[in-house]
């Protein structure tokens, strides 16, 4: 989410008769879901889908996309990321986040920290041995200095979240010699010290694990796991937190009961501090986007539902949070990038208020009190509850349902 409670949506097409580099497309939208501008397109050497880490906001607005490139004239493998200001203009050119260039750099990672800056994660492969580094970067997006935070990498995952008092947290996910995939975490200060030592997580034996990880309102994190089985039997999420000190809080939880392909799962914050998480799920002969909502306290809220109506292939899912409890959801579905948004729920209370909805669905609820609802854009609910109640009607899709004796409305 953007500073003016927008978003950037961000992509890649293939570039070249082989489709093994790609270019990045990006198109920005307003608050109210409203595309600002054309798409634009940049960075035409990006190497995969799996070295394109997408966009993460910055705090005056603008936002930062980073991608693993193959370079032309040295056939090196390096990281870069470009930045863009607030009217999503390029602020410089595209930077080079790598300081050194010796070997084969891959899956960057970025997360906005609280002083207007960033870091930026990412893997180093040299001759065959294996280190993470990461590269905090100024508000003003100038280099703070490279350092090699982790050794002995032998191939997996790394993804950097933000945490509120200012520093972050680093998760690996590492292949062993034994063929075991472990997954470990590494917290950082706000001044960029380590806190402790890595932190071993689990193993997980014969299984692929893609790990994603969000920081919580209350100084934690919430890590979630997709689990594929290498014998092909059915994968798995699960999803854990942790409080301010890197401690568990409870056991892991599964985030889906489905026995089928699960992929690229994706989890956003809500601002009422709980979160969405959202994958891809395999339905028959068909690819589908899903998601799951929990409460501040990891409640489940509600059953898992699905996102994408249409049928066919819908792919590589992300989430991102909007103002005002609601989320917005992006997918592709194989002709191009599809999204939706969720409203959340507007409640009043038992006085006289009047209470105004977005430019998306949603439900609103007066509960007691003389109340106004006005549904604003979008196909909204409107139930009034009690007392004499005043409905605003914007649109074809609203609907009003009243109780008998609560109020002349």
């Amino acid at each position: 989410m953007l500073a003016d409670g927008g978003w950037v949506v961000t992509w890649l097409s293939p570039r070249g008769p082989n489709g093994f580099l790609h270019k990045i497309h990006q198109q920005r939208f307003s608050a109210d879901g409203t595309a600002i501008g054309e798409e634009r397109e940049f960075a035409a050497n990006v190497i995969s889908l799996g070295e394109f880490q997408g966009v993460v906001a910055l705090t005056d607005g603008g936002w930062v996309v980073a991608w693993g490139q193959h370079d032309d004239e040295t056939n090196d493998y390096n990281v870069y990321q470009q930045r863009f200001d607030a009217d999503g203009t390029a602020v410089g050119g595209e930077v080079r986040i790598n300081a050194s260039v010796d070997g084969y750099q891959f899956y960057a990672s970025l997360a906005a920290l609280a002083d207007g800056g960033w870091i930026a994660t990412w893997v180093s492969d040299h001759e065959g041995v294996y280190h993470v580094y990461q590269q905090r970067f100024a508000a003003d997006g100038s280099a703070r200095g490279e350092t090699r935070i982790g050794d002995s990498y032998y191939g997996g995952q790394i993804k950097v979240a933000a945490l509120s008092d200012g520093g972050w947290v680093v998760i690996s996910s590492m292949v062993d010699e034994f063929n075991t995939m472990d997954v470990y975490q590494q917290r950082f200060a706000a001044d960029g010290s380590a806190m402790g030592d890595w932190q071993h997580l689990g193993n997980h034996t014969d299984s692929w694990v893609s790990v994603s990880v969000i920081g919580l309102s209350d100084g934690g994190w919430m890590i979630v796991r997709l689990l594929s089985p290498l014998n092909g039997d059915a994968d798995t999420i699960y999803q854990q937190r942790y409080d301010i000190d890197g401690s568990a809080v409870g056991a892991a939880q599964h985030v889906t009961s489905a026995s089928a392909l699960l992929a690229y799962e994706s989890v956003a914050v809500l601002a009422d501090g709980g979160w969405v998480i959202t994958w891809m799920h395999e339905t028959g002969r068909e690819y589908d986007v899903f998601q799951r909502r929990y409460d501040a306290e990891g409640n489940p809220v509600g059953t898992e539902t699905l996102v994408s109506a249409a049928a066919g292939f819908q792919y590589y899912p992300s989430v991102t949070a909007l103002p005002g409890g609601g989320w917005v959801v992006t997918w592709n579905d194989g002709s191009g990038i599809r999204q939706r948004v969720f409203a959340a729920d507007i409640e009043g209370t038992a006085l006289a208020e009047t209470l105004e909805g977005t430019a998306f669905d949603e439900t609103i609820r007066g509960y007691g009190g003389n109340d106004t609802l006005d549904g604003a854009g979008g196909n909204d609910i409107m139930l009034g509850g009690f007392g004499n109640d005043t409905y605003i009607v914007d649109s074809a899709g609203d609907q009003v349902q009243e109780m008998a004796a609560q109020g002349t409305d």
